[in-house]
């Protein structure tokens, strides 16, 4: 499945309180769930924890939406539910032109992946570094750093997104991935920040990514289309 994380700022004027609300009440019911292509769907929205590597300052929410394919993906971007609904209500609640989208065909390292509990994650944003070939960054995201970070206290899944290869057809993503821890609550993360491991995690993936290109997003999940109701 494609797998798409869409990072969100609030519009000018709206605090993140306001715009958290309006995302999980208004759009992504009245809107957003009903493109009918979208098989999962669930907002994240921000919940800042000091400790968190180099938090990325703008964004108050993300949306994770699973699609089946690219023809899918494609009759969702022409569909009057998209076109005439959720896109059109973007710009009374979002600054959509500093909208982050990244996709990927995900792998789930560790947990179940078509369980619909609601997690508290931490998204760390990932640029290998200047020099380093693609497939080598990402067979250490496989390896060594799956291995530390299938080690952290209390992990429940790890979710590895690397870039789609056709965004490398004509320069480059953004982000090569998205490393996405979930645990069962705030409290859990934050002990798990405490450890000698996440300290060994870190060290780790700062060795492959660009010092000034790595950042995380924490928020808890709140599902609008569960696993298996489509």
């Amino acid at each position: 499945m494609i797998h798409q994380f869409i990072f969100a700022v609030p519009r000018p004027g709206w605090v993140a309180e306001r715009f958290q609300n309006y995302w999980l009440r208004q759009h992504a019911i009245l809107y957003a769930a009903k493109i009918r292509q979208i098989r999962q769907y669930l907002i994240a929205p921000r919940v800042r924890v000091a400790g968190t590597i180099n938090e990325a300052p703008a964004f108050e929410g993300v949306a994770e939406i699973w699609l089946r394919n690219e023809r899918e993906q494609m009759e969702s971007l022409l569909s009057d539910e998209f076109l005439q609904g959720a896109r059109r209500d973007e710009p009374n609640w979002a600054a959509f032109w500093q909208t982050f989208v990244h996709e990927s065909r995900s792998e789930v390292s560790w947990g179940k992946p078509a369980e619909a509990d609601e997690f508290f994650k931490v998204y760390l944003f990932l640029k290998r570094r200047n020099g380093t070939g693609l497939e080598a960054f990402r067979q250490a995201l496989r390896t060594t750093v799956t291995d530390l970070a299938h080690g952290l206290p209390a992990l429940a899944r790890r979710t590895l997104a690397p870039a789609r290869d056709d965004f490398y057809g004509f320069g480059e993503p953004r982000f090569d991935a998205l490393d996405v821890l979930a645990f069962a609550s705030q409290r859990t993360y934050q002990a798990a920040l405490a450890s000698a491991t996440w300290t060994e995690y870190v060290t780790a993936l700062s060795s492959l990514v660009e010092p000034q290109c790595l950042f995380g997003y924490t928020g808890r999940d709140h599902w609008i289309i569960r696993p298996g109701e489509r």
